[in-house]
């Protein structure tokens, strides 16, 4: 299936990330210093929490059939990896993408999936993402055909204000439906929730 952005004026742009895995720069902890953060040992670390894997047993038992997936906010995680077929990734930030060239598609965003047609994918993912003043969360229905699974801090009482106090009924507000499917998964005594939800389109 071939990937149409809508492209209309002042509307995000698809680019190719060119080159090898790139670190991404952060400002360091100390004032006036900046250090190269290595992206690719951080998530490293995270992809084998508990979460990532349940994510990723949730789309292949759930939609064996899917050729085609999207990766909200992720490019700096490789959740990608595990799948075959058609992989994009959508981002506001392109110096995010630690994929190589041609493994996936690369799409800079404002935060909103609007460049998509709807059933633009077969499955789309979005990682600990959603509660960070994500706009327009719902669109991620639109955009795909099968199915959509977000995981989010569960019930947590730490970190900041974004992450904390979140659970199934908040996490369905933002999407706007219900659920049709919820997990808690427990990784170093902290739970991230994974829904589940599949568009109803008569």
């Amino acid at each position: 299936m071939k990937i149409k952005p809508v492209h209309v004026e002042n509307s995000p742009k698809r680019i190719r990330v060119r080159g090898k895995a790139r670190l991404r720069v952060v400002q360091g902890a100390k004032s006036g210093t900046n250090h190269v953060s290595d992206a690719r040992a951080y998530w490293a670390k995270r992809r084998n929490h508990q979460y990532f894997k349940k994510a990723a047993l949730v789309v292949k038992d759930r939609w064996p059939s899917f050729q085609s997936i999207l990766d909200v906010g992720g490019g700096n995680s490789r959740f990608l990896d595990r799948f075959e077929g058609q992989k994009a990734v959508a981002d506001i930030n392109p110096k995010s993408n630690l994929y190589k060239v041609d493994e996936v598609e690369f799409y800079v965003t404002d935060g909103t999936l609007r460049q998509f047609d709807e059933d633009s994918f077969d499955v789309v993912v979005c990682l600990q993402t959603i509660e960070h003043d994500m706009p327009e969360p719902a669109d991620m229905v639109r955009v795909a055909k099968m199915g959509v699974v977000v995981s989010y801090p569960y019930r947590w009482k730490v970190g900041t204000a974004c992450h904390q106090g979140k659970d199934r009924q908040w996490v369905e507000r933002k999407m706007g439906c219900e659920a049709v499917a919820h997990f808690v998964v427990m990784d170093n005594g902290l739970g991230r929730g994974l829904a589940v939800f599949e568009p109803f389109k008569p």
